[in-house]
């Protein structure tokens, strides 16, 4: 068990804060009707047409037989009430029943009955890579720094690899759950560095965190020996040691910061191409020395030294590819939404086998497209890299347009939006937050 006492700064209540602007999102979705209630809707509406032309008729031709206007209008409101089947709603509630006992079966749940036909109806199922399409179970297999690629299992990678490998462990949790973060900690433990011993002489003292437009985090170390106690802070501010700020995140936003020539950007860029072409998730590291209290209020704030790349191979499930194609012949076309990089995106997905493969949309992409041309590339690629969760509601948005029936699969809070904007959600039970489970329909 832990104790102690901590200091904590509101910034934001209420819907200014993430989860307040989750909840707005949430808010302002319009619940759409399913593809059942709007054939049922179809249904009446033309039974209803149906019923009111006979009744007309019946009377009419109850009339013509010398009948009264009182038998001839009895007449034909007794047709027209013929024609409502009473056991519609029953049948239609026993046969969704039965299909949901059948997805049950499956180790599925539904929170509304109606999904059943909804899901039957789906022609596009929008799905996250990480976790879904792949094993979400991470290794590092190669690296970039010192001017070259590396393989982890090269001799002399682990003598080289040292300061790139501290930076994996510092920048990450101490008791890493995400499973890219365990494997930096495992690569540094497999190579001669474990974590405790990175740790040693080390006294965590700021983070920041990772945010979706930032798309990086890091973790301020001030040497243990001369850290000073809290109460004393504003008086020993100036002796103060210098601590290490060790960064990773996107090479998109980490690079600009890096300090780089224009050859060697060029030269870590050919390498990054290199490691993302074969489906690795590729990170960037960098790292500020000599960082003093107070802290900046963002890491663009320091003048970062660029130290190198580590990829991380997480490989298809078994049998994504083949569940890929059923569906492609059952007439559901496959869409890939990811934060990865386009090319790591574009790798994993040929793998899998995903239709249209020839394009890659990006999130960048998305900002710069109005509504009616994003609807119009949505028609043309399956796979979507570097997104955020507000381009996940653009991107169902675009397929609803044109006509789709989207299915969206989420386990995040910032997934709910999307989930409840689909015309099915599917959370992901097991891992899946509270927020995500609610959304479903």
């Amino acid at each position: 068990m832990v104790h102690g006492q901590g200091l904590a700064e509101v910034v934001a209540t209420g819907a200014a804060t993430q989860y307040g602007r989750i909840g707005k999102a949430l808010a302002e979705v319009e619940e759409r009707p399913t593809p059942l209630h709007v054939k049922i809707r179809q249904l009446v509406r033309a039974m209803a047409w149906l019923g009111l032309v006979l009744y007309m008729l019946v009377v009419i031709v109850t009339l013509a037989r010398g009948a009264g206007w009182v038998n001839s209008v009895i007449a034909g409101i007794t047709l027209a009430m013929a024609m409502i089947p009473e056991e519609f709603p029953v049948v239609l509630t026993v046969f969704l029943a039965l299909g949901a006992w059948r997805l049950g079966q499956n180790r599925a749940l539904m929170r509304k009955i109606p999904a059943v036909e909804t899901l039957g109806s789906a022609t596009v199922l929008c799905v996250d890579k990480t976790g879904t399409l792949t094993l979400n179970q991470m290794t590092v297999r190669g690296a970039y720094f010192g001017g070259r690629d590396w393989q982890v299992d090269d001799p002399e990678f682990a003598r080289t690899a040292r300061e790139l490998l501290k930076l994996g462990v510092l920048a990450s949790e101490t008791e890493p759950y995400d499973p890219m973060e365990k494997a930096f900690h495992d690569v540094a433990r497999q190579s001669g560095y474990p974590p405790e011993s990175l740790y040693e002489g080390r006294d965590f003292v700021h983070e920041y965190p990772f945010t979706p437009v930032n798309k990086m985090m890091g973790h301020i170390w001030q040497p243990r020996s001369a850290a000073t106690p809290a109460n004393n802070a504003s008086n020993a501010r100036a002796a103060q040691p210098k601590a290490l700020l060790a960064v990773k995140g996107s090479p998109e936003t980490v690079l600009p910061l890096g300090q780089l020539t224009p050859a060697e950007q060029a030269d870590v860029e050919a390498a990054l191409m290199r490691l993302a072409r074969q489906g690795w998730r590729v990170v960037a590291f960098a790292k500020a020395e000599g960082v003093t209290a107070p802290f900046a209020a963002d890491i663009s704030d320091y003048p970062l030294t660029f130290v190198g790349l580590m990829a991380l191979a997480d490989p298809p499930r078994p049998g994504v590819r083949e569940a890929v194609i059923t569906c492609r012949q059952a007439g559901v076309r496959v869409v890939m939404i990811t934060r990865d990089h386009a090319v790591t995106a574009h790798a994993i997905g040929r793998e899998v086998g995903l239709a249209q493969c020839e394009r890659v949309i990006t999130g960048a992409d998305i900002e710069r497209m109005s509504d009616a041309e994003l609807a119009e590339a949505v028609r043309h690629t399956d796979i979507f890299a570097r997104v955020v969760p507000q381009h996940k509601l653009r991107i169902v948005r675009s397929l609803q347009h044109n006509g789709d029936i989207t299915a969206m699969t989420g386990d995040g809070v910032n997934d709910g939006p999307a989930l409840k904007e689909a015309d099915i959600g599917i959370a992901m039970g097991r891992r899946g937050t509270e927020v995500a489970r609610r959304r479903p329909t």
